[in-house]
């Protein structure tokens, strides 16, 4: 389990881009990635992941890139802040799999909205799922950078 004490992240306008690009690259498919930074929850690296499983509407990372990404992280110093990943045409709140499987991530979870008509590609919330399932809204500051 990946822990870290932050319950708002600041996402530099760059690192946000790259997501973002990332979410469509693969939409209709969800994107995948980690978001590595400092422990005040300023991010610093995006690592985009290789999602591996089939159709749309879910994820899994690749478990060696998940793995050589924290690895990364942890040469260059980061925490990693937030586990993101795209709801293709989809809501900004995670989904009862989503809750599931963030449940054994106590890092932030960032949810980026691609593909719908009435949202801005790059929308994006992020949450804080608790080991009892409880999902807590947390801060997405997107600064200048």
């Amino acid at each position: 389990m990946i822990e870290t004490a932050s319950t708002a992240l600041v996402l530099p306008r760059s690192l946000h881009r790259r997501i973002t690009g990332h979410a469509r690259s693969t939409w209709p498919r969800e994107a995948v990635g980690l978001v590595g930074g400092v422990a005040a929850g300023v991010a610093q690296e995006v690592i985009a992941l290789t999602n591996l499983a089939t159709g749309s509407g879910r994820f899994f990372a690749d478990p060696y890139e998940q793995f050589c990404a924290l690895r990364r992280f942890e040469a260059e110093g980061l925490q990693p802040l937030a586990i993101y990943h795209s709801h293709p045409a989809g809501a900004l709140e995670p989904s009862a799999l989503d809750v599931d499987h963030g449940r054994r991530w106590q890092c932030l979870h960032l949810i980026v909205a691609v593909g719908r008509p009435d949202l801005p590609d790059g929308t994006c919330r992020a949450f804080h799922i608790a080991e009892d399932g409880a999902v807590h809204p947390a801060r997405v500051l997107i600064a200048d950078g």
